[in-house]
């Protein structure tokens, strides 16, 4: 279930780019010998007190914070990626046919609570 899984976080760590108008890095390099400093869920914390900072309080964010936190948890995720062996564009892609046979091309609530997990299944193993 890891491929489905860490599909899902870069996902939403792309979704969250998008609501913060952010730019995605066109390539993730992460250095084999920086896997023992992943610390995702810290860096997941940075990035909330971020947004309470914005979204609860009268304050403003630096959007190049934003910005490193976020490139920093996609490099901790592909490194996650990176030490299971996974090939992280095939976990894109499997993670992106999963969404297309859920919802087709638009966001659904009902297909979101009715999905059909031996489809979703077979694609994310390849079958």
């Amino acid at each position: 279930n890891i491929i489905e899984e860490l599909g899902d976080c870069e996902w939403y760590i792309a979704n969250y780019a998008n609501i913060w108008d952010l730019p995605l890095p066109v390539e993730v390099t992460f250095v084999p010998e920086q896997y023992m400093n992943l610390n995702a869920s810290h860096t997941i914390a940075l990035l909330q007190d971020l947004d309470k900072k914005e979204l609860a309080y009268p304050k403003i964010a630096l959007v190049s914070e934003r910005e490193r936190l976020m490139n920093l948890l996609l490099v901790q995720v592909e490194g996650v990626a990176f030490c299971f062996g996974i090939d992280t564009n095939d976990m894109r892609q499997k993670n992106i046919d999963k969404l297309r046979e859920r919802y087709g091309e638009k966001f659904d609530t009902y297909k979101a609570i009715n999905r059909d997990l031996i489809k979703e299944r077979a694609i994310l193993e390849g079958k």
